[in-house]
């Protein structure tokens, strides 16, 4: 979770120190009335590092979702603290916090773990 929110941040810090642009000449950026979105990509995968396929994503910024294998975008994300949650079968459903910056893209790696039953074993044969 650490390894995420870090990404976040740097993603925010480079896109503030590097160029939004414009500044008081009406650019694309603060104070020229541009982006008021963002994107979050990123990847699935299982604690073992293998690629997760099938799974269900769920936004808190809206925009659109776009799946493919294990990859997957979302455009047109309001700018501002969101949530990507990720669940599939078997698995544990995980929540990553992302800060999106207008005009930007902050990508995330999902890590889900195996779930663990709780129901007793089978009765043996």
């Amino acid at each position: 979770m650490l390894r995420r929110t870090a990404l976040a941040a740097l993603a925010t810090i480079a896109f503030a120190s590097g160029g939004c642009g414009g500044g008081g000449g009406g650019g694309a950026g603060v104070g020229g009335g541009g982006a008021t979105t963002g994107a979050t990509t990123g990847t699935v995968r299982s604690s073992t590092g293998i690629a997760l396929t099938g799974f269900a994503l769920a936004n808190s910024g809206g925009g659109t979702v776009a799946i493919s294998g294990n990859a997957f975008t979302i455009t047109g994300v309001t700018a501002g603290a969101q949530t990507v949650t990720v669940s599939l079968a078997g698995f544990t459903t995980s929540t990553i916090n992302v800060t999106v910056t207008a005009g930007a893209t902050v990508n995330v790696i999902v890590t889900l773990n195996t779930a663990v039953s709780d129901a007793p074993p089978p009765p043996p044969f």
